[in-house]
């Protein structure tokens, strides 16, 4: 029972982390859970093999709980530790946030009203005739 409540405490408090990073948090507390149990399991299971291979006299009961447990917090570690690296998730918001997001960072303050420049003078057709001619190249024979 205790380790239920444990897990559901757990369980609030990665959601809130990957939450504020805007990923869903159902799938972190599914893996917080399933972590949590393997990490049992595994536990348990090596518990049980040091257990035999010393030979204890009562099965050793409580070397099998103190693994498990450990097991079960390394697991829970390595899920907040997931669940902390995960890169936050960027929407295009971000990139267009329009006109109203510049006045309230005050942009015009840092880069200034760059004055109105007119389009520089070309001739359509030629594209600045008043250039000189290339010179001829005397390496073409004709």
């Amino acid at each position: 029972m205790l380790e239920i409540i444990i897990l559901f405490v757990l369980a609030g408090k990665i959601g809130k982390i990957v939450e504020s990073k805007g990923r869903k948090k159902t799938g972190y507390q599914f893996m917080l859970v399933g972590m949590w149990i393997g990490g049992e399991i595994g536990g348990a299971l090596l518990g049980v093999v040091i257990a035999a291979a010393a030979g204890a006299e009562d099965g050793g009961g409580l070397l099998i709980f103190a693994l498990a447990l450990g097991g079960a917090i390394t697991g829970a570690v390595m899920a907040f530790r997931i669940a902390k690296n995960a890169a936050p998730v960027e929407s295009e918001d971000d990139y267009y946030r329009g006109i109203e997001y510049a006045d309230r960072l005050r942009a015009g303050e840092h880069f200034g009203d760059r004055p109105a420049t007119a389009p520089p003078v070309t001739d359509a057709i030629t594209d600045g005739g008043d250039k000189a001619p290339r010179p001829a190249d005397e390496r073409i024979q004709e």
